[in-house]
């Protein structure tokens, strides 16, 4: 029988998404069975678009990286009501509301592309 055992889990989306209790819970839950990541190749690929920079590299790393089929990724895109809320509780250093719609809204566009 051919498996697929998971080598490593990247924990994906927006700012204030809920990724590190996310991964804290995992870690907690499994003993660190798992490499766990915040973020991968698919963030870098999205904000070296957002912010305008050459991301020939990126997409090639992404293609490289998702091609590994013992990777497995979760994306966590809570409603925008949610985000918008935990930035207005702790706000972020990177991001003003405007700018954290940006990344919202292509990380719901990359995943919605991805699960396709």
């Amino acid at each position: 029988m051919l498996t697929f055992p998971t080598s490593c889990l990247f924990v994906e989306g927006p700012d204030c998404s809920g990724k590190t209790t996310l991964i804290d819970e995992l870690h907690k839950s499994t003993s660190y069975r798992w490499h766990i990541f915040d973020r991968s190749q698919v963030s870098r690929n999205i904000f070296s678009s957002l912010f305008n920079r050459d991301n020939n590299l990126s997409k090639i790393d992404l293609q490289t990286e998702m091609s590994n089929l013992n990777n497995r990724y979760v994306f966590l895109i809570p409603d925008w009501s949610v985000i918008k809320e935990r930035y207005e509780k702790r706000g972020d250093p990177l991001h003003d509301l405007k700018s954290l719609r940006e990344v919202y809204n292509a990380f719901e566009s990359v995943s919605h592309k991805i699960e396709k």
